[in-house]
């Protein structure tokens, strides 16, 4: 008995110094704007590299810079006959991202690093209602609702530093990551009337809509189109938006 304990008791320090692992919770600016709360998990492979995984949660809030969003869009929508109060309706998100990591100095998880990134982040929006014109008097409202959601994915380069003490407290902050993605959006608007509502119609007020904002979805870089069948249609928008990291903090415990 007293020889196992004596075992035990050498190995026990050997596991806390090789610290090949890091556990972190991570804030960030944009984190900060939604309400997103981050979770890490890095491994260490070899000398040189460590790879690390993040999964994060939104809580329900406004759509960042919905004032801003307010200003550039709430004419247009209100024009469009949606409310413009759209911008201030809640919605909850989640990701991941993975960090390859690189580290100069031959001394991974602790040092300078140089990290290609790679991530999504998938959400959606409360429903909001919306009143659908009848198929054959437009003086007639169907009341409805459209559902929004939208998926990021992207990738970029990113380069931080990461201190580990001895005895395993780990702050890990991220400088910089320049990078770009695609994000899509879509709404899906459906009515309550059973059939009464002629979608071709609603379709075709949807590509007139985009012909005469052109050029403001120009200015956005967006490629907008729409389909429909007899229950709904969808409005689907696409653009490219910078995938980007700054000052990107974690604290935790490296094992």
């Amino acid at each position: 008995m007293k020889k196992t304990l004596l075992i035990v008791m050498a190995i026990f320090p050997l596991l806390g110094s090789t610290q090949n692992n890091s556990v972190k919770l991570t804030l960030t600016p944009a984190m900060v704007l939604t309400n997103n709360f981050g979770i890490n998990y890095e491994r260490k492979f070899t000398d040189y590299f460590s790879a690390n995984l993040r999964v994060n949660i939104s809580s329900k809030k406004a759509v960042p810079f919905n004032r801003f969003a307010t200003n550039i869009l709430g004419d247009i929508l209100d024009s469009a006959g949606v409310n413009s109060d759209v911008l201030n309706t809640k919605f909850i998100s989640y990701g991941g991202s993975l960090q390859l990591r690189f580290f100069p100095a031959k001394e991974a998880l602790k040092g300078f690093y140089v990290a290609p990134y790679f991530g999504f982040q998938a959400g959606k929006m409360n429903p909001f209602t919306f009143d659908f014109p009848d198929g054959n008097d437009p003086s007639i409202k169907h009341g409805g609702e459209v559902n929004a959601s939208f998926l990021f994915l992207g990738g970029g380069l990113g380069i931080g530093n990461q201190w580990v003490t001895d005895s395993g407290f780990t702050l890990d902050v991220l400088w910089l990551g320049l990078g770009v993605g695609t994000n899509s959006i879509l709404l899906r608007g459906e009515d309550y009337s059973n059939g009464s509502v002629d979608y071709a119609k609603v379709n075709g007020e949807v590509t007139t809509f985009v012909t005469e904002q052109k050029d403001i979805i120009d200015q956005l870089r967006m490629d907008v189109s729409s389909t429909y069948d007899a229950s709904s249609i969808d409005i689907i928008a696409k653009h490219a938006f910078p995938y980007v990291k700054i000052l990107n903090i974690s604290l935790g415990y490296s094992f």
